[in-house]
């Protein structure tokens, strides 16, 4: 009897997570189809996930078959390009902006901040959680494995790792 009753509780508890979930999936779809018509250009069979957040995205330049993952963060204080064929893990972080650190932060105004673009040329690969900084230019191939930090640019067909990130390879793979 007492497994009846489990069986019965079970059924109930996943026809509301069901319902739950499908609500959740339906205002996410909405969320994501109006942040996309707020790109500057995003080109087609490009695919944005769940849960990504974009600052000024009318300065985000997205290519074509261009996978952004969830929980992305694009902090667009300066443009962004996104070249055809990147592919951007989830948690990765591309910020634009930063403080000059010129003086003391309470004396700060907004002509004090760094803005530089960034630029991933084609079929870039950011791995798990990377935090790609203002003015950094990947080169076409790159790849920077998960939890990098790139503070600076690099030539096509990096390899890229570490905090701060550094080539550990050149590809020579490529066609």
């Amino acid at each position: 009897m007492f497994s009846a009753n489990k069986t019965k509780i079970n059924w109930i508890e996943g026809f509301f997570y069901k319902a739950i979930h499908k609500i959740y999936r339906f205002y996410h779809d909405i969320y994501t189809r109006s942040l996309v018509k707020q790109f500057y250009e995003i080109g087609v069979d490009s695919l944005v996930d769940f849960n990504v957040i974009a600052h000024s995205p009318e300065n985000i330049k997205i290519g074509s078959k261009v996978f952004i993952g969830r929980n992305v963060i694009l902090a667009a204080y300066d443009h962004i390009t996104i070249g055809d064929g990147c592919a951007i893990a989830a948690g990765c972080k591309l910020i634009s902006g930063n403080h000059s650190y010129s003086k003391p932060l309470n004396d700060q105004e907004v002509e004090d901040y760094i803005l530089e673009p960034i630029v991933l040329k084609n079929d870039v690969w950011l791995g798990y959680n990377v935090i790609v900084l203002p003015g950094v230019i990947l080169g076409r191939g790159c790849t920077v494995a998960a939890g990098s930090v790139v503070t600076k640019s690099f030539p096509e067909f990096s390899m890229i790792a570490g905090v701060p990130a550094k080539t550990v390879k050149i590809r020579n793979d490529f066609n």
